[in-house]
């Protein structure tokens, strides 16, 4: 009994699989492309480019024209001048709205920054062919504003929110009834300088005003960074609201301009007004308007009645600073300082030197170089960091990496005086091994200024001697240099080494330069200087045995912590 049971469940699962399958199969045969449903003009769905519901375009017959198609036809006209008649006027359609019907209604204008893309909505209109478009816009008020030939002069008492009030409908600077200005209203008024910041009441809230950008929904001057640049950043100008005409910037590029963008642009006047739009612009002046009139000390700002300007004095942090009335770079339409900054090519903020070194800014420049340095009339030397940037700066990877290729070493006491001593390795890859020249300068350290540590000095401390010294700083620099073969068969046989080498021993050509900066002790140091010639005896100093080596223009700058 069990075996048969066993059999039919086995009979079950066979049949059961076999019908999974050719319905797999079917269902992979139904999504071939050949068998999927192809648009069609009679399908009862708009698409294939169709202007309405299986007509128009590029593919099916024109759509035959009605009075609420979305498209200039039939002999559809406009009585307002540059308006079209769209869906009204002629013999078919209603009447189309006028600029002398006593309400505030809405025109059909051509608008070249329509696409096909925009069509489907309430307010987007085309031709016939579907090449030209155009956009419904509400004039300002009641039978005025473009399109229509009367211009638009707010009241206090059209129930409309005019271009001057601020917070509410007719309420505003030119109402009886102000409109009491917040710091979260989301309009620039009272004594802001930016969209609810820059005033007293404002940053007495810990609200400041961000860094303009090109989506901030307001059309300023900012800059912008990128490395790519020549300097590093731009200055961005906009032309419209978040929108310029410069390739190098972030925006994009300003919409061509009409006179129904909100927008002074063109050849308006005023904002979508003037002989350009055939509408006059209000001939009383307007915190609004996109002007600099009525007693502005710029445009729509400043005067007996806007809100005042950004400048660079107001002591808020406003328009593109930096900082609070400052600058990060110079820029043409806002003449502020400069910030202290790392390229401000001023040694400032706790730099060590111009723009480099401190809490803020990268490392100085260091090197060690030598213009000639060695016996039989010397050679070139560079510590091997210095060295490799030849290399990469030629793209050629064939470098070697030598740690500790340029270093200092602590401040030495004993013997007095005290001093430092600065370490540079040069190493070089040849056939018979790694050839590897060494420079180390001792360099006197200033203890003088009244016996107050240089690190602790307010300001940086210059220090220059030359030639023959100052007696008080001790001794002048001493130079050690060696070169030979530190791997392969000569290794160990130094081709030429000395000990230690006065400065100034009896050549009245020699002389040398050294500058300390310090700053406060978290900042550390930086040490540059420069030995003009010394001659260098050979180690052991043996006349006439080895001859001597001659070092000329010696540079060093190196940066290093107080711990150091």
């Amino acid at each position: 009994m069990l075996t048969n049971y066993t059999e039919s469940m086995r009979f079950f699962a066979f049949k059961l699989f076999s019908v999974l399958f050719i319905s797999a199969a079917v269902f992979q045969g139904c999504r071939n492309e050949a068998n999927e449903i192809q648009a069609t003009c009679f399908d009862e769905v708009r698409n294939q480019g169709e202007l309405r519901v299986d007509c128009g375009g590029p593919n099916c017959p024109e759509c035959p024209p009605t009075c609420d198609d979305r498209i200039a036809n039939q002999d559809e006209i406009s009585p307002v001048v540059g308006a079209l008649g769209i869906d009204c006027g002629g013999t078919n359609c209603p009447p189309c709205a006028t600029c002398e019907d006593g309400i505030r209604n809405a025109h059909w204008v051509y608008d070249p920054n329509l696409t096909i893309a925009d069509l489907g909505g309430d307010s987007v209109a085309t031709n016939l062919a579907g090449t030209v478009f155009y956009r419904l816009v509400m004039e300002k008020g009641i039978d005025a504003g473009y399109p229509c030939p009367n211009p638009y002069i707010p009241t206090c008492g059209n129930g409309i929110q005019d271009e001057d009030e601020l917070q509410g409908v007719d309420c505003g600077p030119t109402c009886k009834v102000g409109c009491p200005p917040t710091c979260f209203d989301g309009i620039q008024n009272g004594n802001e300088t930016g969209v609810d910041c820059g005033s007293p009441e404002c940053f007495a809230l810990g609200i400041i005003c961000p860094d303009p950008t090109c989506d901030d929904g307001i059309q300023n001057i900012h800059i912008e960074y990128n490395e790519l640049l020549p300097d590093g950043y731009i200055v961005v100008v906009e032309k419209g609201i978040d929108c310029d005409n410069d390739p190098l910037t972030s925006c994009p590029d300003c919409l061509i301009p009409t006179c129904f963008d909100g927008i002074k642009n063109g050849n308006e006047e005023g904002i979508d007004c003037g002989a350009a739009c055939g509408t006059p612009c209000n001939p009383v002046a307007t915190c609004f308007d996109g002007t600099m009139n009525g007693g502005e000390t710029g445009v729509d700002c400043g005067g007996p009645n806007c809100p005042p300007c950004p400048t660079c004095t107001d002591g808020f942090k406003n328009g593109p600073e930096l900082e609070v009335d400052c600058l990060d770079h110079p820029i043409l339409q806002y003449p502020c300082e400069l910030c202290p900054s790392c390229h401000d090519f001023i040694q400032n903020q706790f730099e060590l030197d111009v723009d480099c070194g401190g809490p803020e800014c990268e490392r100085c420049e260091e090197y060690l170089i030598v213009a000639s340095i060695g016996p039989g009339g010397g050679a070139p030397f560079y510590d091997n960091r210095t060295y490799n940037n030849f290399f990469i700066n030629a793209n050629n990877p064939d470098t070697l990496f030598v740690p500790d290729a340029l270093k200092i070493g602590p401040t030495q006491v004993v013997p007095a005086p005290a001093k430092r001593e600065i370490t540079a390795i040069q190493q070089i890859a040849t056939p018979n091994g790694t050839y590897q020249r060494t420079v180390s300068i001792t360099i006197p350290q200033p203890n003088l200024m009244g016996n107050i540590p240089p690190e602790a000095a307010p300001a940086p401390l210059p220090l220059t001697t030359t030639s023959p010294g100052l007696i008080t700083l001790g001794p002048p620099p001493t130079v050690k240099y060696s070169e030979g073969f530190i791997s392969g068969p000569f290794q160990g046989m130094d081709n030429w080494n000395n000990d230690i080498s006065l400065l100034l021993a009896g050549d009245p050509a020699s002389q040398y330069t050294v500058v300390y900066n310090y700053k406060l002790l978290q900042s550390g140091g930086y040490l540059k200087g420069r030995i003009s010639f010394a001659r260098l005896k050979p180690f052991g100093g043996i006349p006439g045995s080895i001859p001597d080596a001659v070092l000329s223009n010696l540079e060093f700058a190196i940066q290093y912590t107080p711990q150091e």
